[in-house]
């Protein structure tokens, strides 16, 4: 979100809290604060993730894991100053695709299924899409449920596909032009050189980042940072292929 609320070439003009990491009727406590108070994104609509499944056996981020994401891993967010009332997530991107007066790009990365159900409520938006780019899926490696806290016997999926495989499908079935950024295309892990530079730069909004970053290297060391990568697949294409 900092890198792309800063890009001088990107609009955001919606936020989804879809499903996956955190909980979305828990995080749109205190993520909003960041996008409004921090980030100062006063533009950007803000929705909460459906709580709908296509696929009967969908699955959740582990619980274990959720709470840190729900409650922006411990960081003091300053007071909120800014008021919102969250739309519906797929009600949201329709209506924002319908009125755009350009064709929109949609960046997913957890589950598919806020897109697709607005793929399904109104076909004729994908008249308007770009092409929707997503963090998600393992094509040549094994995916990443082993990270869970307890064993998945499950060695080939990846979690925002797994969460709901079946709105990945409609997706996928939909016609809409995909980029799809599997493991296999960022298992890079972000350099401790980095970690340092990020920490050196004096601005409120990458400050978050720098703490965030920081306990994670001193947890965990070096770390992927897939999101992040995905999110430069929107704004600089010519590095992927």
């Amino acid at each position: 979100m900092v890198f792309l609320t800063k890009h001088p070439n990107v609009d955001l003009i919606g936020l989804v809290l879809s499903r996956g990491e955190f909980h979305p009727e828990i995080a749109v406590d205190l993520w909003p604060v960041f996008l409004y108070d921090v980030l100062n994104s006063k533009d950007t609509a803000i929705a909460l993730g459906s709580d709908a499944r296509m696929d009967p056996n969908s699955h959740d981020f582990p619980e274990a894991l959720r709470p840190y994401a729900d409650n922006f891993w411990g960081l003091a967010l300053p007071e909120k100053k800014t008021e919102y009332e969250p739309a519906v997530g797929h009600e949201l991107i329709i209506d924002l695709v319908n009125n755009s007066p350009e064709k929109v790009t949609i960046l997913a990365m957890a589950s598919m299924i806020d897109i697709a159900l607005a793929l399904q409520q109104d076909p004729g938006i994908i008249d308007n899409i770009s092409h929707v780019v997503i963090m998600g899926g393992a094509f040549t490696i094994s995916g990443n449920l082993d990270d869970a806290p307890y064993p998945i016997s499950n060695k080939a999926a990846e979690w925002n596909m797994w969460t709901d495989a079946q709105a990945a499908k409609y997706l996928f079935n939909s016609g809409v032009r995909l980029s799809i950024v599997p493991l296999d295309a960022i298992q890079y892990y972000l350099p401790e050189e980095d970690v340092n530079t990020i920490n050196m730069i004096n601005d409120p909004a990458v400050n978050y980042v720098a703490q965030m970053w920081n306990r994670q290297f001193g947890n965990l060391g070096p770390f992927f940072i897939w999101d992040t990568i995905t999110a430069t697949a929107l704004t600089n294409p010519e590095n992927f292929y």
